[in-house]
């Protein structure tokens, strides 16, 4: 699956996700104008989105939120926060011996 925003860099922007040929497309936020979603990315297990909004929830500021993949259960992660600026699940950070800083080891 594709996520990806539409109207990015204007006033209003929510979050999509479609199959790879375009197909399917679905939104997954819902955040009204003239508020935005944005810089949203999966969890390494698919069945999560995380993204940042800076609608007004909790105050003013962003936040950085996730979602069920199917665009249900929006949990707020931090609130009101004027420097929440990009989201990415990325990886857990890793020594320089190679080991994982939550104490695994990598592959």
């Amino acid at each position: 699956r594709v996520l990806f925003g539409n109207n990015n860099y204007r006033a209003h922007t929510n979050t999509f996700v479609m199959n790879p040929d375009g197909s399917r497309v679905r939104q997954l936020t819902g955040v009204p104008d003239p508020y935005s979603a944005f810089f949203a990315t999966y969890s390494p297990d698919g069945r999560h989105v995380v993204f940042i909004s800076d609608y007004p929830l909790h105050g003013r500021g962003f936040e950085l939120l996730t979602v069920n993949a199917n665009g249900t259960d929006v949990t707020p992660i931090i609130i009101h926060h004027p420097h929440v600026t990009y989201s990415d699940w990325g990886t857990s950070p890793t020594t320089d011996t190679g080991t994982r800083i939550d104490g695994g080891t990598t592959s």
